[in-house]
Parts: structure tokens; C-alpha cells; sequence
């Protein structure tokens, strides 16, 4: 099949952003004519194009020196400001409202319509987009087949990723949040051949019957996970280089910022505390600090996008523990799996496809009591880590994805 797929991404790095590069470079390995189109590149890959901003669409300065000296002075005051200008300092004062919430904008200064990938391309296939794809120029004259992979819920808010921001805070963001909504949805509405994917069944349930996406064509296919490099070490070796002593039970834990909430490091806490296992050490890779209260040892890690050191502290773990209380995926856990090392985690993203008794737990809700209780049930179970790792190379290696993916586009095309 001779096509010429586009992935458009915020950017090439971060969840989305790398699940988006491990689909488009196994689309190449199979012959097809895939490229990468982001706001911000941080790979030396020619197939992942960095797109440049409508400068233009940008405050200018007027030419005269008196004229230019006054602009200046009411702009300090909130006057002649552009449209983006004004949303990102509304933006500003949120985010200095709530630091801890991620929002973002349906508006941009880059005008991708015009990009010449998007004009040659077959299929354009968005991703993760906000604050890159211009709703309002973009949606309302494309006129190529459109397949949207949902990595979080954002599509469906204004500028909230997620629902419990969403529920704590729309009285502070309501203005703002509206106005996003509604140009979400005078774009969107009435794209003729949109096709939507949603990577677990959670999120479809999710998102299937918003008003959006009322008679549109739904995918379920899951992100990768790179079983090349995310790899099943002895665990014994990768123990004695990390100076991990072999009696230990140790607990992994991964998030980006340990401080997120939403990622539930203060409730593991609580639940290893409870229990009370001997020789416990807890492994914690993210961005942060880490409550010194804790009875147990706790080894920190600055994140690293070293797999192979990734790997060698999934290895060394006899539990990946991820007691997060909203995920769309959770690449985390899969990486785990790949690995051979089982998980724990609680009922969010893939959750409910992912594990099983052979692979591990999956928790009954989100309080530190039923984490402990999924703990002790891990601990009384023996675990084959060749069998965990060969279930991952079978449902969630890049082949079987592409496959997927290239099944979707023919039908598309048809």
C-alpha cells in the first residue's frame, strides 16, 4: 500500500510524543512514507520535521519611535494586544492561580494548514496537539482524511487534560474554559471524515458518547512499547551493580514529578508504611522530593531517558508499583511487563486489558487500603517473568501496532 501518513505532535519527546515516533518509525521499517511533524524537536531524526510559527501573527512594533514608545506603555496596561497574546496572559495568571494544573490552548500561532506535509500528505493523523494545531484555520479547511489518536482527554475540555482538574477547578477557569470548548466545537463538528482512536477501552468508554464524536468511526489500538530496549536483565546482576543487597524486596515507582497528585506517590506511602514488610526498599525515579517520614528506604533517581538504565531498574524490582488516580495509558506499567517484572497498579488507563493473575495486580479503587491489600496479594503469588515479558511482545510489540494502524488506514482510504 503506497500512502503518505503525517503525524502531527507537539512535540517528539514525553509519553505521547514518543509513542507517536515509535509508530511513525515502525510505519517506515514496513515501506510507509511516514513523517513526524512537531512544534519541538529534541531528536536528530530528518523524518520528524520541526514546524516554525506564523511570525506574523505576532506583535509588531510600529515603525515610528513616539507611536512605538506609547504602543509600548498601554501594553503594559493590557492594551493592543493580539487575540494569542491575550489568552496566554490569562493563561499566566491560572497558572499562577493553580501551578499544579496543566491547561493548555486551542489557539496557535502556527499555521499548519499551509505546511507542504500536510499538503502532500494521504492520511493526517493528530496526536497530542495542543498549543501547536490552530483549531479554528485548521479543522474548518482541511479537507484530507483526519485519524485522531486521544493520548489524554483534552480533545473533549476546553484546556483541562483530565477530569478531576477539571471537577476542582472550572469555577476559577470557567470563562476561558468555555470559550475553548466552544471553538473546539465549531471546528470539529463538522470535519467530514474524522476517525477516532482511543489506546485502551477505558478511554473509549470515555469519550465515545460525547457530543463530538456522535456517529464517527472508533479504534481501539494501544501505544507501543519498545521490547528492543526495554529489555528482562538477570535480576541478580542489575541488584549487585545498583548495590541493591539480594534479600530486599524492592518496590519501583516512576513519575515525571513525584509531587503530581495525580500520580499517587503520597498514597503508596501510606500503604507500604501500613504493612510494614521487612527489607523493603522503595526505588523512585521522577523530578521532587519524597516525604523523609517514611519507615522505609527510599533510594531517589533523577529522571533519566536512558533506557537501558530504565531497564535495569525495572529489572532489579520485584514489583512496579503505579497508584495513579487518572492515567490514559500508563506506558509505564507496559514497560514494566516488557521487562518481566510484574505490576501493581490501580483500576486507571489500560488497567483492565493489561493485567492479569499471570502478570499481576490490579487494584479495587485508589486508597491506600487497597493498594496494601494489592501489595500482600503480589507478594503471596510466584510470577514467571519469561511469560510476562513474551504476553507484551505478542499484544503490545510495534509490529502488532503498525499492523493495527495499517489496517485503519486502508480502510480509510478505501
Amino acid at each position: 500500500m503506497t500512502l503518505k501518513i503525517l503525524h502531527i505532535c507537539t512535540q517528539d519527546y514525553g509519553g505521547a510524543g514518543l509513542a507517536v515516533y515509535r509508530l511513525h518509525k515502525g510505519l517506515l521499517d514496513h515501506g510507509i512514507e511516514s513523517r513526524m511533524l512537531v512544534a519541538e524537536k529534541t531528536s536528530h531524526d530528518n523524518t520528524v520535521i520541526q514546524a516554525e510559527p506564523d511570525r506574523s501573527l505576532l506583535y509588531q512594533p510600529p515603525e515610528n519611535v513616539l507611536l512605538r514608545n506609547y504602543v509600548r506603555m498601554m501594553r503594559r496596561h493590557g492594551k493592543y494586544l493580539t487575540r494569542f497574546e491575550c489568552i496566554q496572559r490569562k493563561m499566566k495568571c491560572l497558572a499562577d492561580l493553580h501551578p499544579d494544573v496543566y491547561y493548555s490552548s486551542p489557539v496557535s500561532i502556527y499555521r499548519l494548514l499551509t505546511h507542504p506535509l500536510v499538503q502532500e500528505s494521504d492520511i493526517i493523523h493528530l496526536h497530542w496537539i495542543q498549543n501547536f494545531v490552530d483549531y479554528e484555520t485548521f479543522f474548518n479547511a482541511i479537507d484530507k482524511p483526519i485519524v485522531w489518536t486521544h493520548h489524554d482527554l483534552n480533545p473533549i475540555y476546553g484546556g483541562f487534560h483530565y477530569d478531576a482538574p477539571y471537577r476542582q477547578y472550572y469555577a476559577d477557569y470557567k470563562s476561558i474554559e468555555d470559550d475553548f470548548s466552544a471553538i473546539k466545537k465549531n471546528a470539529i463538528e463538522h470535519v467530514p471524515n474524522l476517525t477516532i482512536v482511543a489506546i485502551s477501552k477505558q478511554m473509549h468508554s470515555r469519550i465515545a458518547n460525547h457530543e463530538l464524536y456522535k456517529n464517527r468511526t472508533f479504534y481501539d489500538i494501544p501505544n507501543s512499547v519498545n521490547t528492543h530496549r526495554f529489555i528482562q536483565h538477570d535480576r541478580n546482576a542489575v541488584r549487585r551493580l545498583l548495590n541493591i543487597p539480594g534479600e530486599s524486596k524492592v518496590f519501583f515507582f516512576s513519575a515525571l514529578s513525584l509531587n503530581d497528585k495525580r500520580k499517587g506517590l503520597d498514597v503508596l506511602m501510606k500503604a507500604l508504611d501500613a504493612l510494614n514488610i521487612d527489607n523493603a526498599l522503595l526505588l523512585c525515579l521522577g523530578e521532587g522530593y519524597i516525604s523523609t517520614n517514611s519507615k522505609i528506604e527510599i533510594r531517589h533517581f533523577s529522571p533519566v531517558s536512558d533506557t537501558e538504565w530504565l531497564s535495569f531498574l525495572y529489572s532489579a524490582a520485584d514489583y512496579f508499583i503505579a497508584p495513579s488516580l487518572e492515567e490514559s495509558f500508563l506506558q509505564t506499567a507496559v514497560e514494566s511487563l516488557s521487562c518481566g517484572t510484574p505490576v501493581i497498579m490501580t483500576p486507571v488507563g489500560i488497567g483492565e486489558e493489561l493485567i492479569s493473575e499471570h502478570n499481576g495486580i490490579l487494584c479495587s479503587d485508589f486508597t491506600p487500603e487497597s493498594i496494601a491489600e494489592g501489595i500482600m496479594n503480589a507478594l503471596s503469588r510466584i510470577y514467571d517473568r519469561d511469560r510476562i515479558r513474551n504476553d507484551v511482545l505478542v499484544r503490545f510489540g510495534i509490529d502488532r501496532v503498525v499492523q493495527e494502524h495499517l489496517k485503519m488506514y486502508k480502510t480509510i482510504i478505501e
